[in-house]
Formats: structure tokens, sequence, C-alpha cells
């Protein structure tokens, strides 16, 4: 599986999508009944599943979201506490479908807008310039407030604009004309661009596959997400230097390895083959913290992991997936880690049906699970108040069924437990 190659990722298209909607028509759809553990008086429908019932045990709410046949939905974003944006996406139409869905109220709300254009777009932070760039033409071109259009560079394959903070300039992947071969594309380097002299200037790094850029500190840091392939690959560049730190770099396929950022206490955090890695914006370790082991039956530690095996959980080498942690976010206040543990996807011959939610302190340690059950989890997010993870689940019993749910996590300051 190739990886990073300069397509835009899902999670980014979404997100533009959903900043950029169009043809609002705000028609209103019914929404199933939700079932809400927080009241005393429940009744379940007649037609409740199995999944169901399973959503009951382990979720302090639960809804079956409005998706017309063929829909699909990949992720969300928390707008607040009570409410929610999704995109669903069908592929036998010519728009995508955003629908916006109050927990509080169980109302939903679509509007309908165009598939995402090919184009990748960055906005300057003053709201003064757009800069864009695709394969059809050569380099990066800007268009101010006005619509006049400039070009900027002229590299054949320039990409991916970072603006710094300040919006006089931004940094970009320049394409120096070679090809890597193999599959990997264009070689790059990372480049400045300054709008007030329109010059570019090279920055004294590796040259070669960068892979996708994003800032960590805008104007200060950014992470190079580099693997190549089935490598993982993490690269830390702090610009003052310059400097540039390949924090992982690994071509084994045993577990998952995710990059997570806090920006609340300006850590990024790297979980992988085992351990939980926190380094500040300079690349400097602060703390590593062991994963979780037997937190339940199947998370017990590998008996040969560390001598003949990589596979820190015995269940990992099981077939069909690896069982593994998966998918960390911190809260917004940055105090607490969340993160999926278990077989993140879908397979007949795993040793366990999906993940559990576990929550820790934001260097990993003091885990406690969320969940009661191992879930098909395809997304979740932290409530605004950080009190509530709000996860999103694919019914096994019905193909295109989705369900959003919320897990009470309560406060960092706070106990909780699974809900049973």
């Amino acid at each position: 599986m190739k990886r990073y190659m300069g397509k835009i990722i899902v999670c980014a298209m979404l997100t533009a999508m959903i900043s950029a909607c169009s043809e609002a028509t705000n028609e209103p759809v019914t929404a199933p009944q939700a079932v809400d553990k927080g009241h005393a008086a429940i009744e379940l429908g007649q037609g409740q599943t199995n999944f169901e019932r399973l959503l009951e045990v382990n979720l302090h709410q639960y809804v079956q979201l409005p998706i017309d046949e063929g829909g699909h939905v990949n992720t969300f974003r928390m707008v607040s506490d009570d409410e929610l944006v999704y995109v669903v996406r069908n592929a036998g139409s010519a728009h995508d479908q955003q629908v916006s869905y109050n927990l509080k109220m169980k109302k939903a709300s679509r509007q309908l807008q165009q598939q995402a254009e090919q184009t990748a777009r960055a906005s300057s932070p003053d709201g003064n310039w757009v800069a864009y760039w695709d394969d059809s033409r050569q380099g990066i071109r800007g268009v101010n407030k006005e619509g006049e259009e400039f070009s900027w560079t002229e590299g054949p394959e320039d990409t991916q604009v970072l603006w710094m903070p300040d919006s006089s300039g931004f940094l970009f992947l320049h394409a120096t004309g070679k090809q890597l071969g193999d599959g990997a594309g264009p070689e790059y380097e990372l480049a400045r661009y300054d709008l007030g002299s329109r010059q570019m200037k090279v920055l004294p790094l590796h040259r070669g596959f960068w892979g996708r850029i994003e800032w960590l500190v805008p104007g200060q840091s950014l992470l190079a997400r580099n693997g190549f392939d089935d490598a993982v690959g993490y690269k830390l560049v702090h610009l003052e230097e310059p400097k540039e730190i390949q924090l992982l770099d690994t071509t084994y396929g045993t577990s998952a390895a995710y990059a997570t950022y806090n920006g609340a206490a300006q850590r990024l955090l790297i979980t992988e083959n085992g351990s939980f890695r926190s380094y500040d914006t300079k690349g400097d370790l602060l703390t590593t913290q062991p994963w979780p082991v037997d937190l339940d039956a199947h998370s017990s530690m590998n008996p040969e992991y560390g001598t003949s095996s990589s596979a820190p959980y015995y269940e990992e080498g099981s077939p069909g997936g690896a069982y593994s942690v998966n998918h960390p976010s911190f809260s917004p206040t940055g105090d607490r880690l969340a993160y999926l543990l278990g077989v993140f996807g879908f397979s007949s011959d795993t040793a366990v049906t999906g993940t559990r939610l576990v929550v820790s302190h934001q260097d990993g340690g003091e885990a406690k699970l969320a969940t009661s059950d191992y879930l098909p989890i395809i997304d979740y997010q932290w409530s605004p108040s950080t009190d509530e993870l709000v996860v999103l689940l694919s019914s096994p019993d019905s193909s295109g069924s989705y369900y959003l749910g919320v897990v009470k996590v309560g406060t960092s300051d706070s106990q909780y437990s699974p809900q049973r």
C-alpha cells in the first residue's frame, strides 16, 4: 500500500468540504428514536437488534443515523457538546450530503454540497490570500480578495502549502525535477516563499521523500509523515536552526503507529510497538510509557515480546488483524488521552471484533477502559467539555447502517467507569 503520495487525505477532504458547503436546503430529517440511559424509563422498540442491545450495555446514549440507502460515513466533527456534523458520501450521487445532528434534540438537518474539487487550496491566516496547486498546472498560484491571480512558484509538482502565522509567506514542498523511483514520486525539498520579495528560499534540509507535512507550532516546527510503502515514518523539523530529527522510521508492520500533537501541552506523542513516547517541539524525548497490559483477557503481554517477537500483545499475531493501540486523541484540555484498543477494521479471523475505548493520562499512563465490549468503532471525538466521547459505529447486522453513541468519561479530576 502506497502512502502519502501527494493525495489528499480523506479526513482533510471532509473537513474542507464541511467548511465550504453550499446549496444549503436545511431540510428537516426525522431521526429514529434514541435510547438514552440517563432516563429511568426506557422502552426499546420491538425490532431492536442484537447490535443495539450491545450498544445499550456500552453507551450512555445511542441513535441510528438517518442515512439514505447506499450512503457511507467515514468521520465526523464536534461543533459543540450537543451538535456534530458528518458527511454522507454516495457513489451514485453527484453531491455529497452534509448532515448536522443535535444529540440533545435528536434532530438532523441536511445540506447538499458539491463533490470535493481536485485542486488543493490553503487560505492565509489574515484571509487576504488563497494558495492553489494541482497536477494540471505548474507551480503554486495565489489569488487575492479582489480575484487577481499570481504565479508564485514554478516547480512542476510543487505542493502542500503551510502558511506562516503572520501571512508573510508560506512553507511548501518544492519539486526538484527528479523522480525517486519505485513509485515514490518526485524528489522534494522544503522551501519558503516570501510574499513581500516574491522570492523562494530552499531550506538546508534533506532532499527526497517528504510525505505529508503539517504544522506542530505554526512558524516554529512541523511534522513530516514520511513513511513510504509499508514503512511508517515521522520526522520533526525545527525551523529556527533549522534541524530535522527522524523520530520514527520503521518497515515492520507488527503494530500500528500514530503521531498525535497535544497543542495544549505542546507535546508530540508517538505510539508504536508497545510504547507511548512524548517529545517536545524540538524533538527531545520527555517521557516513555508502556502500553497497558491485562486490562482484559485479550490485552495480556506476549510472553515472547522482546525476544523472538516484536508483537507486544499476545493476540497481535492472530490471523486477520493486529491487536494494538489505535487512533490516539488528546482531550481539548490536553490532560487526557483516548485511544482504541483492539483490532481496527473488520475481519472474521481476528480474536476480537473491533476495539474498546481507553482513556488515560496524557502520557499514556493510568489507563482505564471506557467501554465494556469490543465494538466496530469507525471514528470518535472528544466533546468540547471533555466529559464525553462521541463514537461513530458501523452495524455488523446491516451494511450501510451507522450509529452515534455517547460514552461518559467524566472530567480529569473525577472518577469514571464503563457504562454497564
